[in-house]
C-alpha cells in the first residue's frame, strides 16, 4: 500500500529537516559522513525511527515542504528511486553525496547517460565564448541526445547553456542553491532550461546567510557537476595558489573529482592573443598545465571535431 499525500509530505519534511540539521545530527549519532549513514541504515545498525525521535518535523517544516511542492520543486532523499545513482558514487573521505537534492524541472534527465559537462571561468575571453559555441554545435551535430551539464555560472557556463538551448539540447544546471537563482541575471535562462525539458538541481534550497558558506556551496556544487557527467570539458580556467606547490579553484575540483572516478576530462589550451595582458594569460596557462599534469587530455581550438569524435566513441559504451 502506497503513501498517502500527508505521509509523503511528512516523509519529505523529515528528510529536509535531517539534511538542514545534518552537522548536529551527525555528531549525536557519531556518523562520519553521508555514506556512513546510508551503510549503517542498510545494515540495520540503527533505523529511521530513532533518528526521527531526534528531529521530528514541525508544522512549520511541513508547511514549508508543501509550499515547495506547490512551486514545482521536488525534494529527493538519497533513499528515493529518483535519486541519481551517479551521485551515490561520491564516496571519498570528505567528498560525499548530498543526503537530499532539490530539483525543478524534468527529473528523468538526472538518469540520462550522455551527459557532458562544459565548465570554465567567469572571467572568460571572447575567444573562449566563441570556442564554447563551436564546441556545443559540434556536439549537437554528432550527439543529438546529449545532455549539457553546467553550473549556470557567469562566463563559460552561461555561454554553453545558452548555445545548448539554441540547439534544443536538454541541460542540467547545478546551482549552489535553488532560491534565489544565482547569478540573478540568469533567472530567465533558468526558466528556459525548465521549459525545454531540462532541470535545475541543488543540495540547498535557500542561499546561505554567511559569505563563507556561500563560497563553500559554490565549490561543493562542482562535485555534483562532475558526478552527473560522463565527460568533463574545461574551457578557460583560473587557479589560485594556496601554498606548498598546490593550486585550487572550482575547475580544479571538477577535474580532480572526474579523474578520480575514471571519467575523461578534456581541457582547451588557452590562446595567448585572446588576452589583453600577458600576466593574465600566464594564470590561465598555468591552470591548463596543472589540469594536464593531473591527467586531463589537452586540445586546441582546431581539434574540436576530434574531441567530439572521441566523446562519440565514449558514448557508444553507455
Amino acid at each position: 500500500m502506497g503513501e498517502t499525500n500527508s505521509e509523503h509530505v511528512y516523509r519529505l519534511a523529515f528528510w529536509h529537516r535531517l539534511w538542514t540539521n545534518w552537522i548536529e545530527i551527525r555528531k549525536k549519532l557519531r556518523i562520519k559522513n553521508v555514506n556512513d549513514f546510508i551503510r549503517r541504515l542498510e545494515s540495520g545498525s540503527f533505523n529511521l525511527n530513532l533518528i526521527e525521535s531526534l528531529i521530528k518535523p514541525t508544522e512549520d517544516d511541513i508547511t514549508f515542504i508543501m509550499k515547495l511542492l506547490s512551486q514545482g520543486i521536488s525534494i529527493i532523499p538519497i533513499t528515493d528511486d529518483a535519486y541519481p545513482q551517479n551521485l551515490k558514487s561520491l564516496d571519498d573521505g570528505e567528498i560525499y553525496p548530498p543526503l537530499v537534492i532539490y530539483c525543478k524541472g524534468s527529473l528523468d534527465i538526472l538518469k540520462a547517460e550522455k551527459c557532458i559537462a562544459i565548465v570554465g571561468t567567469r572571467f572568460c575571453t571572447n575567444w573562449g565564448r566563441e570556442v564554447t559555441r563551436r564546441l556545443v554545435k559540434a556536439i549537437y551535430d554528432r550527439i543529438h541526445d546529449a545532455i549539457i551539464v553546467t553550473g549556470l555560472a557567469r562566463g563559460i557556463d552561461t555561454e554553453a547553456t545558452k548555445t545548448a538551448l539554441d540547439y534544443d539540447l536538454r541541460t542540467i544546471a547545478v546551482l549552489p542553491w535553488l532560491k534565489p537563482i544565482y547569478p540573478p541575471e540568469n533567472r530567465d535562462l533558468a526558466k528556459m532550461i525548465i521549459k525545454k525539458g531540462g532541470v535545475l538541481i541543488s543540495e540547498r534550497i535557500n542561499e546561505p546567510i554567511s559569505l563563507s558558506e556561500r563560497r563553500r556551496q559554490l565549490y561543493l556544487r562542482n562535485r555534483i557537476i562532475s558526478a552527473l557527467s560522463n565527460v568533463v570539458i574545461v574551457i578557460e580556467a583560473r587557479l589560485h595558489y594556496i601554498g606548498n606547490g598546490k593550486y585550487s579553484g572550482g575547475a580544479m575540483w571538477q577535474v580532480e573529482y572526474a579523474l578520480k572516478r575514471g571519467k575523461p576530462v578534456f581541457v582547451l589550451e588557452p590562446k595567448y592573443k585572446a588576452f589583453r595582458r600577458g600576466r593574465i594569460w600566464v594564470n590561465y596557462r598555468k591552470a591548463f598545465e596543472e589540469f594536464v599534469r593531473h591527467g586531463a587530455q589537452p586540445f586546441k581550438e582546431d581539434q574540436i571535431e576530434k574531441v567530439v569524435g572521441e566523446i562519440v566513441n565514449l558514448m557508444g559504451r553507455y
